[in-house]
């Protein structure tokens, strides 16, 4: 596991799995990816200046499993994320483009996680 400081007191603490995947896996993977960071850095840590983000990559079992979670404030119960939050939508049209399935967990933060059965390695 890797850990390193990316703002302020933020910790981002990095495991994956030595997996090679294939480009039309890895694409929507990394903007997933992306858009989750942000909005993690954008809205979990308000009013606070220390936290802890973790992104887990792991392939077990024939599956790909991405887990990004935070220590932060969690998502407001007031907050209805299938409203159509453009960020909530391009995530699960690209974990569809993937066949992935997401659940998110609220506790004591925000856990987004990311299953995929049937995803491409470089061969």
């Amino acid at each position: 596991m890797k850990t390193s400081e990316i703002r302020d007191n933020i910790q981002l603490q990095i495991n994956v799995s030595n997996v090679v995947l294939d480009v039309d896996t890895m694409i929507p993977l990394g903007l997933i990816i992306n858009e989750l960071i942000t909005n993690i850095l954008k809205h979990a840590f308000v009013g606070r200046k220390d936290g802890t983000i973790n992104i887990d990559l792991v392939e077990e079992n024939s599956e790909l499993r991405l887990t990004i979670s935070d220590d932060g404030i969690g998502i407001p119960d007031t907050l209805d994320l299938k409203s159509g939050s453009f960020g909530y939508q391009l995530i699960h049209a690209l974990a569809h483009q993937i066949s992935g399935e997401i659940s998110i967990e609220l506790n004591k933060g925000t856990s987004v996680n990311l299953r995929i059965k049937n995803y491409k390695k470089v061969a």
